[in-house]
């Protein structure tokens, strides 16, 4: 998105130490406005300063966002060694019967972005795949809409009852050779 004069005068106004959008004195809804404009003002090392601000600000009170991108390449070679073990392997029983209704086939791009959502969510929760949580305990679902959900099991479930999460919002894009998920974690 190309950055507007607008957006340039915003950001020559905007106080030393905060965003040029003042997020700290922002409700919810004033924040939920302005971030499409955050990620066209926004110096990258202030980046992460906004979104531990947004964090603590927004309502419902979120609990932490996890990020990842996947390489589809990758998962093609994984898929082109082992088949459909390696996603048995990397998916649990539930997941790969979803999988198997919907996608008849062996689908590098869709397998991409499930991988990086399950990445997304062990970043959310502060772990990565440790703590005896694995890649099965963090499942990728779609609903009847085609929207992705998160369901936990096991330690993954634990972890997330001790932060207090209650539900985890998730978005899945797919480019020609990358696929990436966004995760928020929220406790309400």
């Amino acid at each position: 998105m190309p950055k507007s004069d607008s957006n340039q005068n915003h950001k020559k106004d905007a106080k030393p130490g905060l965003s040029p959008i003042c997020i700290e004195n922002s409700n919810s809804k004033e924040i939920d406005e302005n971030l499409e404009n955050l990620a066209v003002i926004v110096e990258e090392e202030d980046f992460e300063k906004i979104l531990f601000s947004v964090l603590a600000n927004h309502s419902p009170p979120l609990a932490s966002v996890g990020v990842d991108v996947v390489d589809i390449a990758r998962i093609e070679r994984a898929l082109d060694e082992w088949g459909v073990d390696y996603i048995k392997k990397m998916f649990s029983a539930k997941e790969y019967e979803q999988w198997q209704e919907k996608e008849k086939g062996l689908n590098a791009a869709s397998l991409a972005g499930r991988w990086a959502a399950k990445e997304a969510v062990v970043k959310a929760l502060g772990t990565g795949f440790s703590q005896g949580i694995t890649w099965r305990q963090v499942q990728v679902f779609t609903d009847a809409k085609g929207q992705p959900y998160v369901e936990l099991e096991g330690q993954a479930k634990l972890k997330s009852d001790e932060l207090e999460i209650k539900s985890f919002l998730l978005s899945i894009t797919h480019e020609s050779d990358k696929a990436a998920a966004v995760v928020i974690a929220s406790k309400t």
